[in-house]
């Protein structure tokens, strides 16, 4: 299976490859040589792929969806979720093992509240200006249900950082993915029971 990967993925590598400019250039005393342009054109092109798999991603997710007769709001909160935040996750754990903890915990922060106020809010305003001013066709999936879960996750990240003086301990992550496999467990169980 992992020669068929390589080879099935080896044209996207390909690609990837000559289109993103390589920063991780050094001299002889380990110093980067990349110039400022190639750092901005390296920092473009990634998002530019980000872009295009988060795209294709999501459409595949929901063609794969409407094959299988799985609701939206089900592929919303498992697959889709987990790809769309898999870039979040990778940037935090390297954060993480770099020592950079901060870093590592506002990249998730910052993350979703770019994903609620631009990922949400700039769609419903583009349609919003092009159709008369409101957006009505938003179906109730349990919406509310999922913001009070996320905001139940904050309030209980603040109560944990305030209670051990800022320090993450390994209870409070087994905690937190024993919440999201209950909160994934709780939404199919809404569509299929």
């Amino acid at each position: 299976p992992g020669i068929a990967l390589w080879v099935a993925t080896f044209p996207l590598r390909l690609i990837m490859h000559y289109s993103l400019p390589d920063v991780r250039q050094l001299d002889h005393h380990g110093h980067v040589t990349a110039s400022i342009f190639v750092a901005y054109m390296s920092t473009v092109m990634s998002l530019t792929w980000l872009l295009a798999g988060s795209y294709t991603m999501v459409v595949s997710l929901e063609s794969l969806a409407d094959v299988i007769g799985i609701p939206d709001s089900v592929m919303g909160v498992t697959l889709s979720a987990a790809g769309t935040s898999l870039p979040a996750y990778i940037a935090s754990r390297i954060a993480a093992e770099r020592g950079f903890g901060n870093q590592a915990v506002a990249n998730v922060f910052g993350s979703n509240t770019f994903n609620i106020f631009v990922g949400l809010g700039l769609p419903w305003v583009i349609y919003c200006l092009a159709n008369d001013g409101s957006y009505s066709e938003l179906e109730n999936e349990h919406i509310l249900e999922s913001i009070l879960t996320m905001a139940g996750a904050l309030v209980l990240f603040v109560a944990l950082m305030l209670q051990t003086g800022y320090v993450v301990l390994k209870w409070h992550a087994d905690l937190f993915v024993l919440l999201y496999v209950c909160y994934v467990a709780y939404s199919i169980g809404q569509v299929f029971l």
